[in-house]
């Protein structure tokens, strides 16, 4: 009897961790088919699609902050650039989908580098697609700066309640933000 109970009891654990197994599996492919979903499989495993371009927002890693040329490198070496915001259509979609983010008291410390530098010539920013920015409502009150810990020539992204005043600019070599990654559809 005391051997039945015991191959019962093996028999019972068994079919447990089966059971675990299963249900982890569920939930890895309930996450796939959502983003499978979202993405219509045009895009690659943890970018999403919003109208005919693909987005990845760098923040689920960990320590993913990089200097501006780090991660215009970073979103090449995944197929893509950093974004390019080419209307106001665009700019309201990103503000619509930035990620909740928390992080340092410092708003601009929490921010996402996006394609856009002044560096070639002070004062005309131009996008890595090398479209010359014309537009200055997106910019936030104040930017672009010109002085102090903030300044800089590499354009950001930040969530502000005004979806078009989300663009500051920041030291490309020295701040450690995200980035918002591109890949255009054709």
């Amino acid at each position: 009897m005391k051997l039945q109970v015991k191959q019962k009891k093996t028999i019972n654990d068994g079919l447990q961790r089966k059971i675990e197994t299963l249900k982890t599996e569920k939930t890895h492919l309930q996450t796939n088919k959502t983003t499978l979903e979202k993405s219509c499989g045009r895009c690659l495993p943890g970018w999403i699609f919003l109208k005919s371009s693909c987005y990845y927002f760098s923040h689920h890693v960990p320590n993913s902050g990089k200097n501006w040329l780090d991660s215009r490198a970073d979103c090449i070496s995944r197929g893509g650039d950093l974004l390019v915001i080419n209307n106001v259509e665009e700019q309201q979609l990103i503000s619509d989908n930035f990620p909740s983010v928390s992080g340092s008291g410092i708003w601009w410390q929490n921010g996402f580098w996006i394609g856009l530098t002044d560096v070639v010539m002070e004062r005309t920013w131009v996008w890595v697609n090398n479209v010359t920015e014309t537009e200055t409502m997106y910019w936030r009150n104040g930017q672009p700066n010109r002085s102090g810990v903030q300044s800089g020539n590499c354009a950001a992204f930040f969530f502000y309640v005004d979806a078009r005043k989300t663009w500051y600019n920041g030291n490309c070599h020295n701040h450690l933000l995200n980035r918002i990654c591109e890949i255009e559809l054709r």
